[in-house]
């Protein structure tokens, strides 16, 4: 179970002149505030923020943004005023939570045209890009527990997230925010065509950590022979991905690509 330990020590590490104390005062603040509240799983309602705040850390290393993160859902489900979080912890927090009150009404509904002016409204409500931030990896920590819901909110909050999320996520350039929000309304979505993409990746794993090896192998090679100092990282298609390239291709089995 993540703690706000856990969050300090992995801060402390991406911002070296964190202050702690105000960061576990916007903790114990957040804490008090949602005391009482659960989640759909039965969870205390304050793992959630702890959770997003984990994710956001590995791409906003910011200490308001961190706060911000703690205390994202006070204003709107503990009706706690925007001037009492900028008296406690200053005008930049206060407005980061303030972006984030308004996203949160931001929904999916309609043709594709009404879908692109929702995408550019949600980019341009958040004066700060701090605040998609922070609600991208909120709709992540969401997907990852959307199976404690109905399977109505399920796909509609899926294909939300397919329809507005991963592609913000994509226009930043955050995929490692993106491909997993694709994944997982892939499941919810398709889950016959997400299990069969699944298994044959799996049945391909051991051909494709060997075309990696050797890829990586002969490209640091060859950099370390030109005098070219270079790291090498290599990935594997996520699944939405790879069905979306089966689609156009119409290809049938992971074998034809």
């Amino acid at each position: 179970m993540i703690s706000i330990e856990k969050i300090i020590n992995k801060a402390k590490k991406k911002i070296p002149s964190l202050n702690e104390q105000r960061v576990l005062d916007a903790y114990n603040f957040a804490n008090l505030c949602h005391s009482g509240q659960k989640r759909a799983s039965g969870e205390d309602y304050i793992y959630h923020p702890l959770a997003i705040a984990d994710i956001i850390l590995d791409f906003l290393p910011d200490e308001d943004a961190l706060l911000a993160t703690l205390l994202h859902d006070v204003t709107e489900d503990c009706g706690i005023k925007v001037e009492e979080i900028k008296k406690r912890y200053g005008p930049v927090v206060a407005e980061l939570v303030s972006g984030m009150e308004k996203l949160s009404h931001v929904k999916a509904y309609g043709q594709e045209r009404q879908i692109g002016s929702l995408r550019k409204m949600f980019l341009a409500m958040a004066k700060d890009i701090r605040v998609v931030i922070i609600k991208l990896a909120d709709r992540l920590h969401n997907m990852q527990s959307l199976h404690f819901l109905r399977p109505d909110k399920q796909k509609r909050i899926a294909e939300e997230t397919l329809t507005i999320y991963a592609p913000i996520a994509a226009r930043l350039g955050i995929y490692d925010l993106k491909s997993p929000l694709e994944d997982l309304s892939f499941f919810y979505l398709q889950q016959d065509k997400y299990t069969l993409v699944a298994e044959q990746m799996k049945k391909h794993e051991p051909y494709r950590t060997r075309i990696l090896k050797n890829a990586k192998k002969y490209l640091s090679s060859t950099l370390h022979q030109d005098g070219i100092k270079g790291e090498i990282t290599g990935r594997i298609k996520h699944y939405y991905s790879i069905n979306k390239k089966m689609e156009r291709k119409s290809m049938e089995s992971i074998d034809d690509l």
